[in-house]
């Protein structure tokens, strides 16, 4: 098919061609639908750049990608170093990624380096694009990514990807959209088709067009796969046979392999080509699109199918291909299981070590299909990797699952000391599930088990599984004393997860009770990175970001939390990066950054999660939303408070408790707020310093002062000198806490001061709140909050980020703006994050830039 309505797509490729060979390195990324003519683009580019260097490598939709797989591609083009880097057992990714980056980075002339079809990327090489892609600068390098966008779904690893790439400055953009009417009436002039029906059939697809025209018929398919069909069917059954081998072995498939695997006779691969189905070029057969591949694999018998993949697995064993991951596809396919018991635990831990933790899961629940025969111990060992691996990537039902399962096999064989480590395994999946009390009890089992052993790695690793436990319920001195045991045990055997563990256990208890914790979670984040402990480098960093929330210090917990997503989504330990992002939701709704905490919130909330991943998120909604008064406050603590309850621990509890005497005080409902607040009292031994600072809060507005003994300091004054404290929270950078401080105050001036606050950060229904309580206590002419009729802002800035955004396009640095506002820099740095965060600006210059737009000015009244 001709090339048409691409001409604008090519011009811009050209351009970004000649930008990259001038040294100005250019990433591109090429989105459109399934079939719309992306990879015909990149071809139709090389056809125009014949003199740069090209190297292509794509992901697979035929199996479970291998991780890093367009990388092993390219290594087979540059050979080399990296060639051989790549053939080694168990390459490092670190080591694999420099020597890429030494690979462009020693090419003298323009080096086009194609991915294809990004939306079928393992995690791996999506972090491949991430560190190439900051690492551009002065290289001759055209980097051209394509991916569908109708498959890179809301929240998913490319989506997160493709917006970080979108703030780089070497980043532009070419969409390939469908084509028009006029461009189909121009494809079909000669075919005797209507062009309205074919749009209306197609959408304007190219792929579908070519095969609906390819047909020359009266009869239009409604899909693209019943043209495919239709296409092949005129084939002969030789013809057919061949082309059917193919689609099983994959999208682009080398001759001699098929030869191997079927017959291959020159008239039928002839008859295959003429129908376009196939291309052949280099001795490769390829088809011309995935959903051709599919569509006819999807109608090979069943018995053809099995020699198929018997015969290609023959062969390319016999070629000593390394490929764990394609040999475990073709052992599942040809109904083998020894050989899937040979190459998919490999496969996935392959996938493990290079991080891309979803692969693995896939790896070894394909070996556990076929695992029955196994001896008891064997299949409890595989079922134990499997379990191990889904927790990290926050499947903890079926982690659950998968560890009762082999806790009954090691039982079957009164094997004591795989019983205990799969009950540790277990207790933490448990709790992960909020089944405080059963969790507990599997940590306890597990330690009884061992103890009677005498010490050894088995009983340090339980008692570390016991230490976090005794920490997460609030029983902190005894968490710090099996910490301690722990270290005894493990360190002169060097067990470096036991060590993090017990760091991290005693760090955290330290926090919660005013003790010297940092030392300790920075020693388990460096032992798990040292030692390559994923799971421990994430626990630690989520629970640092968290432990600098409990020391008030919300800048710190924002960047060390953006430090551990990005380390946790590198390393696809979903757990502990969606754990993060909860964090962080949390952070930017303490900094007064509302708007982005809910969007974040809520997109956890709208993916899969463990209950315990989703509790963070539904408090942070439901604090917003009662502040707000917006809708979905009771669906959302409902099931924070039934998710806390089955917890069974303080941590949980008596937050949600809070939030529920928050909503009931906004409301007016003073009794309701004081049965919460009985609840959560009766619940909080061994909360955190900060929880309970918010319950003597809590008790000060609706009863009367409590004791502050023990509390940090700012909660100490604002319990003595509200006002006061409002300038020590603001200080600290909440923003949130200065407004409910001004209220406690009492004084008038203080609760008007506090409703621009409160206003300023949209929280309407308290605001209402404290009108109705200054009319009450007899204050005239209580300010009327905004207008109903203020005309809505385009990006949703409040007034006074409005006044912030007016400040910065005239070139006002933050202590100007704050002195012109009469508010402190600190609450200006929060203003400003919030103003560019809703216009998506990258700086202050761009978000300047964009305020010269007529529709961002100031809104009217």
């Amino acid at each position: 098919m001709q090339l048409l309505e691409r001409a604008s797509q090519l011009a811009a490729l050209e351009e970004y061609a000649a930008d990259a060979a001038a040294g100005r390195a250019r990433l591109v990324l090429v989105a459109g639908e399934t079939g719309a003519g992306k990879s015909a683009l990149v071809e139709a580019l090389r056809r125009r750049v014949p003199t740069a260097r090209w190297l292509t490598g794509a992901c697979d939709g035929l199996f479970t990608p291998r991780p890093l797989g367009p990388l092993l591609d390219v290594a087979e083009q540059t050979g080399g170093e990296l060639a051989a880097a790549c053939r080694a057992d168990s390459p490092a990714r670190d080591q694999l990624f420099r020597l890429l980056l030494e690979e462009l980075s020693g090419h003298d002339g323009l080096t086009v380096l194609v991915l294809e079809d990004l939306h079928w990327a393992d995690r791996a090489t999506l972090d491949l694009i991430h560190f190439l892609a900051r690492r551009t600068s002065g290289l001759r390098l055209l980097l051209v990514l394509t991916y569908r966008d109708d498959a890179a779904g809301g929240g998913s690893d490319l989506t997160r990807l493709l917006g970080e790439l979108a703030r780089l400055g070497c980043t532009r953009t070419v969409g390939v959209p469908p084509l028009s009417r006029d461009a189909v009436a121009t494809l079909t002039a000669r075919s005797g088709l209507g062009p309205d029906e074919l749009l209306r059939l197609t959408g304007g697809n190219p792929f579908f067009l070519t095969e609906v025209l390819q047909l020359a018929s009266d009869h239009v398919p409604a899909t693209a796969r019943a043209a495919v069909l239709s296409r092949v069917s005129g084939l002969s059954a030789g013809a057919r046979g061949l082309l059917d081998a193919v689609s099983l072995l994959g999208s682009r498939v080398d001759l001699d392999l098929v030869a191997a695997v079927t017959t291959v006779r020159a008239e039928h691969l002839d008859e295959i080509l003429r129908s376009g189905v196939l291309s052949l070029a280099d001795d490769e057969l390829a088809f011309r699109h995935e959903i051709a591949r599919r569509a006819v694999a999807g109608t090979v018998p069943a018995h053809q199918v099995a020699a198929v993949h018997r015969a290609a697995l023959t062969e390319l064993v016999r070629r000593g291909c390394r490929d764990d991951a394609r040999l475990a596809y073709h052992a599942d396919g040809a109904g083998d299981p020894a050989a899937v018991l040979v190459h998919a635990p490999a496969a996935g831990e392959a996938a493990a070590a290079l991080g891309a933790h979803r692969q693995s899961v896939e790896h070894y629940t394909r070996a556990a299909r076929h695992a029955a025969a196994l001896p008891p111990a064997q299949r409890a060992d595989l079922l134990t990797r499997l379990s191990e691996e889904l927790g990290l990537v926050d499947r903890w039902a079926e982690a659950a699952d998968t560890a009762r399962e082999a806790l009954a096999l090691c039982e079957e064989v009164d094997d004591a000391v795989r019983s205990a480590a799969l009950l540790r395994l277990l207790s933490m999946a448990l709790w992960r599930l909020a089944r405080g009390a059963e969790s507990r009890a599997a940590a306890e089992r597990s330690v009884a088990l061992l103890e009677p052993l005498g010490p050894g790695p088995e009983l340090s690793s339980a008692l570390a599984g016991l230490a976090g436990m005794f920490m997460t319920a609030g029983e902190h001195e005894a968490a710090i004393a099996h910490a301690r045991r722990v270290r005894e045990l493990a360190a002169p055997l060097g067990l470096a997860a036991d060590l993090a563990d017990a760091d991290n256990a005693e760090g955290c208890s330290l926090a919660a009770t005013g003790g010297d914790w940092l030392p300790l979670l920075t020693r388990s984040l460096q032992t798990s990175r040292q030692h390559g402990l994923h799971s421990q480098a994430g626990r630690a960093l989520a629970n640092l970001a968290s432990m600098h929330l409990v020391d008030l210090r919300p800048d710190q917990a924002l960047a060390a939390a953006d430090e551990g997503l990005d380390y946790t989504t590198t390393y696809d330990v979903g757990t502990y990066a969606r754990c993060i992002r909860g964090v962080r939701a949390e952070t930017l709704e303490v900094l007064g950054r509302w708007d982005e905490a809910l969007a974040e919130a809520e997109e956890l909330l709208a993916g899969p999660a463990s209950p315990e991943n989703r509790l963070v998120p539904l408090l942070v909604s439901g604090r917003i939303r009662i502040r707000r008064g917006q809708a979905g406050v009771r669906a959302l603590l409902a099931e924070a408070s039934t998710t806390a309850a089955r917890s069974d621990e303080p941590q949980f509890i008596v937050p949600t408790e809070l939030a529920l005497v928050e909503a009931a005080w906004v409301a007016g409902d003073v009794d309701g707020a004081v049965v919460h607040l009985r609840r959560a009292q009766e619940r909080s031994a061994g909360v955190d310093l900060v929880v309970r600072g918010n319950l003597a809060l809590w008790e000060a507005r609706l009863h009367g002062i409590p004791d502050a003994a023990g509390l940090p300091e700012v909660y100490a004054v604002h319990l003595a000198d509200p006002a006061l404290a409002a300038a020590r929270w603001t200080e600290l950078g909440y923003a949130y806490e200065p407004a409910l401080a001004l209220l406690d105050a009492g004084d008038e001036s203080s609760q008007r001061e506090a409703l621009v606050l409160l206003d300023d950060l949209g929280a309407t229904a308290v605001a209402d709140r404290a009108r109705r309580l200054m009319r009450q206590s007899g204050v005239r002419q209580v300010p009327h909050g905004p207008r109903a009729t203020t005309r809505a802002h385009p990006y949703g800035l409040t007034a006074r980020e409005q006044e912030v955004l007016d400040l910065i396009r005239e070139g006002r640095g933050n202590a100007e703006i704050a002195e012109a506002l009469f508010i402190s820099p600190k609450t200006v740095e929060h203003h400003v994050s919030a103003v560019l965060s809703k216009l998506g600006a990258v700086d202050r210059r761009a978000a300047a830039l964009m305020a010269a737009d007529p529709g961002l000015a100031a809104p009217a009244v």
